[in-house]
């Protein structure tokens, strides 16, 4: 087998000593007339040093980088500290290889010191592409045409290769662009920055610097937004006065580094959107050619490096004889990762330059809150880190298919609706764009025709009451939609709310809480306690309270401040649906259950936890309430799937409500998703629906209709 490669960067190189070490022939066509010092610095995760061990490369990587001991946030105006990720011995430990920091133009000589002679065309101008039958081509500018049995486009964010045979995607502009600068180390020595990779966070502005080259360079990266400069180039030259200008008013010790700058280039954040495919027959796409990111995860090269290890891998596995079934299983185990990479780093580059004051700290208090339950970042960085690009591609070739989540066709029905709500923009857009997909999927299900849907106004607290056309008016239940007190809406509980109305026999009123990070905690608590009150005004009659993952830990919360506060009578009874009551996330279902549960898992649970402690005790009662003394609470029924994340939640609950003396009852469903009646299609629906009038009834006589 030959296979033919565009572009000679980080991505082409790679592909060529993966490919040599598999067997396969190779020849690299780069458009330069020599391998040049392009570039500055470059951030080497352990799933890339992981793949410079794979490749014999690792020792002489070494020698030219820098091991990173942590990652520093600050703020870019005060200096003070937002969030730190520790890396060293700990990262290596953790993810089986070091971080490190290194020259781009360095690991680009470790990668050409170990080509053979004769593998690299230099000054070839790609001027076309193809295939015929078993054979696929590239045309360079002096018009001869090269045959090969592959071609691998690694010819970058404007790949001639793409443009020609894939589907045009145009580029995106990110609106920022950055300053970057190299800082020789007699100058750089003085700073105090030791071997970690610093960042500040500022108003609509961001810094990176980091040593690339040990006792010798210093790599500055300003990112700014492209209204003060705009260039996408990594080699037009920007006025320092400028850049100085740009970082008026930031901390000293940014100051001192800013002001350290005798030039300086300008670059441009440009990116493409998720492609639909990698390949077209015989052809490949690789790195950013397939996927060009923003480098707010620095993952660009990294994720080259991936691409090019696992197509060699898979190709070498099937042979010549199945380029095709190569082609596939490259595609369909790169883009998924590939292009959740690409959101999640257009996600992070909003977070990164937030220009409003009041968003700027919901992020640090984000932030502070997530290191507060995950100190050493896992949950954000582990997927990235621990990820082994040859032992997925091996694992892809040897393995049997993984068996499905769940058994029943109508439970994975339900499993792929959940699976895929999320859209690529919707995760590049973070927060809101989570809060619109989850609003769209309880869309999916509209209120059965009739049902009454009244806004009120709860001592301040918006709310709907909801009342099936066969209920009563009278409010004898109280609802709290779920969404890890982050997403989810009344508005978007009312079908939901619609059937416990119809079960109970009377109207349901849903409280709209208020949503972290904008209200972070105790907010939902307030809310919650006002609506309360507000309810037990109206009427006289017992209270059911309801409610479905954080609000089923809201509603047990309620219940206690009720308790403590001795103001309003005591809720009758609390039905709980896979309530989420341990925003420390210390359950062992959480890891049992991944890859089960597409509605829940440790990343989007530490993540939403975060976003509504914001730096708060979560092992306090009145967040995580299986850390409180439960004496005194009216009955518990709790229901939740056997194979969700949250499953670990309900059962603690229950054995703390058991050994506090509160009448209490578990419903385990096999084979089902977490939150699982609120979709009407699901029989357990009924089943745990069909359970309400008898447990109300026996919390307090008469509650429901029998």
């Amino acid at each position: 087998m030959k296979a033919l490669i565009a572009g000679g960067g980080v991505a082409g190189l790679t592909a060529a000593l993966a490919l040599l070490r598999e067997g396969i022939d190779v020849q690299l066509f780069e458009r330069a007339p020599e391998m040049s010092e392009i570039g500055a610095g470059i951030q080497m995760s352990p799933n890339g040093t992981r793949i410079l061990d794979h490749l014999g490369l690792l020792d002489a990587f070494r020698e030219r980088a820098v091991a990173t001991e942590r990652l520093d946030f600050h703020d870019l105006e005060t200096g003070s500290p937002v969030y730190t990720v520790p890396l060293g011995a700990g990262a290596a430990e953790r993810y089986g290889q070091t971080f490190y920091q290194c020259h781009r133009a360095d690991l680009l000589q470790v990668m050409v010191d170990r080509l053979p002679p004769n593998i690299v065309s230099l000054g070839a101008d790609i001027v076309g592409v193809g295939q015929d039958g078993d054979r696929a081509w590239l045309k360079t500018a002096d018009g001869v045409r090269h045959w090969g049995d592959v071609v691998l486009a690694c010819d970058g964010i404007h790949s001639v290769v793409r443009d020609r045979v894939f589907n045009a995607v145009p580029l995106r502009d990110s609106g920022l662009s950055a300053w970057r600068a190299l800082i020789p180390w007699e100058i750089a020595r003085d700073f105090g920055i030791g071997h970690i990779s610093a960042a500040w966070f500022g108003k609509a502005r961001a810094a990176v610097a980091y040593w690339v080259r040990p006792g010798e360079l210093f790599n500055l990266v300003g990112i700014v937004t492209a209204t003060e400069v705009n260039a996408e180039s990594w080699t037009r030259r920007g006025a320092v006065t400028a850049l100085r200008k740009s970082f008026d008013g930031c901390n000293p010790v940014l100051r001192r580094i800013v002001d350290s700058v005798d030039d300086a280039f300008l670059t441009g954040f440009m990116h493409r959107s998720a492609l639909e495919s990698y390949v077209s027959g015989r052809i490949a796409l690789v790195g950013d050619a397939a996927h060009a990111m923003l480098p707010f995860l620095a993952q660009g090269g990294v994720q080259a490096m991936e691409d090019a290890v696992t197509l060699a891998r898979l190709l070498a596995k099937h042979g010549a004889g199945d380029v095709a079934g190569a082609m596939a299983a490259y595609d369909a185990l790169r883009r998924p990762r590939a292009n959740l990479v690409q959101s999640t780093a257009t996600a992070m580059a909003s977070l990164w330059t937030i220009g409003d004051e009041q968003q700027i700290r919901m992020r640090n208090g984000r932030f502070r809150g997530i290191m507060r339950i995950d100190p050493y970042a896992e949950t954000i960085w582990g997927w990235l880190y621990g990820h082994d690009a040859v032992a997925a591609a091996d694992a892809r070739i040897v393995d049997a298919p993984p068996p499905p989540a769940l058994d029943r066709d109508v439970a994975r029905h339900a499993f792929e609706i959940c699976s895929t709500f999320i859209t690529p923009e919707d995760h590049e857009r973070g927060i809101p764009g989570l809060r619109d997909a989850y609003n769209r999927l309880l869309a999916r299900f509209p209120a059965t025709p009739g049902t009454q849907v009244t806004p009120v106004s709860c001592n301040g607290v918006s709310c709907l009451i909801v009342s099936d056309p066969s209920a009563s008016e009278e409010l004898r239940v109280m609802h709290f939609h779920g969404g890890g007190y982050v997403v989810g809406s009344a508005e978007g509980a009312v079908e939901y709310a619609g059937r416990l109305s119809r079960a109970s026999g009377h109207s349901v009123l849903v409280v709209d809480y208020r949503l972290a990070p904008e209200h972070p905690f105790p907010a939902a608590v307030e809310d919650a306690g006002a609506a309360y009150a507000w309810l037990c005004e109206q009427h006289e009659a017992p209270i059911l309270i309801s409610g479905e993952s954080a609000g089923g830990g809201l509603a047990v919360i309620l219940g206690l401040r009720v308790r403590d506060e001795g103001v309003q009578r005591a809720p009758a009874g609390y039905y709980l649906l896979s309530p989420y009551t341990d925003l420390e996330i210390t359950g062992a279902s959480v890891d049992e259950a991944k890859g089960r549960d597409p509605l829940a898992n440790r990343d989007l649970l530490v993540a939403l936890s975060g976003a509504y402690l914001q730096g708060h005790d979560p092992c306090d009662p009145m967040a995580s309430p299986i850390h409180a003394d439960l004496t005194g609470l009216a009955p518990m029924l709790i229901g939740c799937s056997a194979v969700e994340a949250l499953r670990g939640d309900s059962e603690r609950l229950f054995a703390v409500a058991q050994a506090n003396g509160v009448p209490s009852r578990l419903l385990v469903y096999p084979d089902t998703l977490h939150i699982f009646a609120l979709f009407p299609f699901l029989p357990e629906a009924d089943e745990w629906l069909g359970e309400l009038p008898a447990f109300a009834n026996a919390a307090h006589g008469g509650l429901c209709e029998a």
